[in-house]
């Protein structure tokens, strides 16, 4: 059984964040975890930039010097332990310090109310927890309330694995969530079309092989995981072809790996960032 004692969920100001807020609670209360809402008062010459930002950290300070945060959504978060916490510095750093510090087990994301334009960049500071977090991350574009009866329905998962050695890592926490909400669980690797569909000198049965080879590479890391589903060999645009298999999979849940090294580019992945942008659902990196 999975067990999260701690969910992690950054809030920003001024943003209508309410509806996420239920999103986050109904999965606290699924896990029983206690719910961390954290605002990150960025200073004024932060990356945020644009005249808004300092309007945004005079309500921040103004929200951490009263009681105003400290009963802040009572009603969606009645029931729940909620702790809310208020730190100053970069929010980024602040987020992953925090999640390694209190040892929380998920920081869950969210770009709901920010308009398109952050929705689409999917924003800096969402780019560096990705890239530094210590604990996966779970985002989700679409985060809007959950159902009246206030309780989260994952019906289908899936995995996206690059037979990288981090994909067992992928495995194990897909399989994790599976078992935990009973749904059905689904793997699928995308072979780029470069290596799929080499020029006419390769061995005609090249593509033959290789997916052959991805297909008892999947099934290792399904018997390690002790986990079950089904295994899915694409060829074509890696995240194109990702987010295609998660919308005809009728997936709730999208999980990936995440690449380490300097800029953007390498925060999110080759791949991860046009997954992230395009997925039609949440999509959490490991």
């Amino acid at each position: 059984m999975m067990t999260i004692s701690r969910i992690l969920f950054p809030v920003a100001f001024p943003t209508d964040f309410r509806a996420a807020v239920q999103y986050a609670a109904a999965l606290a209360r699924h896990f029983r975890s206690e719910l961390v809402l954290l605002h990150v008062v960025a200073p004024q010459h932060s990356s945020y930039g644009g005249p808004d930002a300092a309007a945004a950290a005079v309500l921040a300070d103004s929200l951490d010097e009263s009681s105003n945060f400290a009963t802040l959504l009572d009603d969606e978060l009645r029931g729940l332990q909620a702790t809310r916490v208020v730190l100053h510095g970069d929010p980024a750093r602040k987020t992953v310090e925090y999640a390694h510090e209190e040892r929380c087990g998920l920081i869950l994301m969210s770009t709901h109310g920010h308009g398109p334009i952050i929705r689409f960049l999917l924003g800096s500071v969402t780019a560096e927890v990705l890239h530094d977090s210590p604990v996966p991350v779970w985002i989700d574009p679409h985060m809007g309330p959950v159902p009246a009866a206030g309780s989260l329905h994952l019906r289908h998962v899936v995995c996206a694995v690059d037979l990288k050695p981090q994909s067992q890592e992928v495995v194990d926490w897909t399989a994790g969530v599976a078992e935990e909400f009973g749904s059905d669980m689904a793997i699928i690797h995308v072979i780029p079309s470069s290596i799929a569909n080499p020029d006419e000198d390769f061995d005609s049965d090249w593509s033959v092989r290789i997916a052959g080879a991805a297909r008892e590479s999947i099934i290792a890391l399904q018997e390690r995981a002790h986990a079950k589903g089904d295994k899915y060999i694409e060829s074509g645009d890696v995240p194109g072809a990702v987010c295609e298999a998660a919308e005809w999979l009728h997936a709730d849940l999208l999980v990936i790996g995440h690449s380490s090294g300097p800029g953007l580019a390498a925060r999110l992945g080759g791949n991860a960032y046009p997954i992230l942008r395009d997925s039609p659902c949440a999509v959490v990196s490991t």
